[in-house]
């Protein structure tokens, strides 16, 4: 309101009750606490008070867990937890955590798509690295080795055996009752054999024989070598000794 010069008059405040006053108190101090935690959330962490809300973030999430284990065994089991909704939370109750009031939990997504790991809080991003999938290229292949050809073995030709030797002798007397004996055969000889026609034998080439008789006796000569064996026969006489 304004007087007759133009100027504003100071309007007196009207009396309070005591319950007004009172939740007037109250809206500041929730005001106060939600402005505290705006600027303790964007002013810079410093690196004691980052390592101390990890600390905070992995308890939590260790007290998460356990509750979360717990709700199962007790649904398992047929029994439940019970949650007073009457209990006043963390920014009604007035609890303050460094100069603010406790953050409400984030709500997790299940089973979020895989990608950056991003926590404001704490200034930390992770983005999971893919594992390469290496792919190995298909095995050469080895050539098979042919086998090394053989020589064939020529058939060693058998040398014919040599001829059959030929058998042949000449016999000549000079001494009395004593004969000469002379080989002439002809051809590959091994051994002779001589029957001298008188029950007697020798082996030598070329015999002389003493016989008690002039003959005539038939004498035979048999030749023996590579290529078979001959014989051939005659007749010889002595020399008659001189007469008494």
């Amino acid at each position: 309101m304004t007087d007759g010069r133009g100027r504003g008059r100071h309007r007196e405040p009207a009396s309070l009750t005591g319950e007004e006053v009172e939740e007037r108190l109250s809206g500041a101090r929730v005001e106060a606490s939600r402005n505290a935690r705006r600027a303790a959330i964007l002013q810079p962490v410093p690196r004691g008070r980052l390592s101390a809300r990890r600390a905070v973030a992995r308890d939590t999430g260790t007290i998460l867990g356990g509750a979360l284990i717990a709700i199962l065994a007790s649904r398992l089991l047929g029994g439940g937890i019970v949650i007073d909704p009457a209990s006043p939370t963390p920014a009604e109750s007035g609890v303050v955590i460094d100069g603010g009031s406790l953050p409400p939990l984030p709500t997790l997504a299940p089973l979020a798509t895989l990608g950056p790991v991003v926590n404001a809080s704490v200034g930390f991003k992770a983005t999971p690295t893919p594992i390469p999938i290496i792919t190995l290229p298909p095995p050469t292949p080895r050539a098979t080795p042919r086998p090394t050809p053989r020589p064939t073995a020529k058939p060693t030709k058998t040398p014919a055996p040599p001829p059959a030797p030929v058998a042949d002798f000449t016999c000549s007397s000079s001494v009395p009752l004593t004969i000469e004996f002379a080989d002439a055969s002809t051809g590959l000889i091994d051994s002779w054999s001589w029957a001298f026609g008188d029950g007697t034998m020798s082996f030598q080439q070329n015999p002389t024989h003493v016989y008690s008789d002039t003959g005539p006796y038939d004498v035979t000569l048999t030749v023996t070598g590579p290529g078979g064996s001959d014989q051939w026969a005659r007749s010889c006489s002595a020399m008659a000794p001189p007469a008494s």
